[in-house]
């Protein structure tokens, strides 16, 4: 019963909110008393990447059409043929963009789980 109603649950959220943003970004999360999605307005490398990198488990189908536009949205070439992850865009326009680990760590999580490596 229980995974019937999560399944059921799951659907009825992606239907009313989608599971992407208008730029393609994965929607982090949702407020569901005031029935909001929450979303870095630019996107965030981990956001997409962690929310993939669970999802991959039961919508493989859908994570592994949308993670090629991702990786190369997130990633630029580093040196000797390797990718690192591009920071997060700053959260207000007067600040810089930071590296971040969680970025380059969720990136490796998700390139592992879609078999990217």
């Amino acid at each position: 019963m229980k995974k019937r109603f999560a399944a059921v649950l799951s659907r009825r959220f992606w239907s009313d909110f989608g599971v992407l943003d208008g730029t393609g970004h994965f929607n982090m999360m949702i407020l569901e008393k005031e029935r909001r999605v929450i979303t870095p307005p630019n996107g965030a490398p981990w956001t997409d990447f962690w929310t993939a990198s669970m999802m991959h488990a039961w919508n493989p189908a859908f994570v592994e059409e949308h993670y090629p536009r991702q990786i190369a949205k997130w990633s630029m070439e580093g040196p000797d043929d390797t990718l690192t992850i591009r920071p997060s865009p700053p959260r207000s326009p007067g600040s810089a963009a930071a590296p971040s680990a969680r970025d380059f760590g969720w990136a490796a999580v998700c390139a592992a789980e879609v078999d990217d490596l």
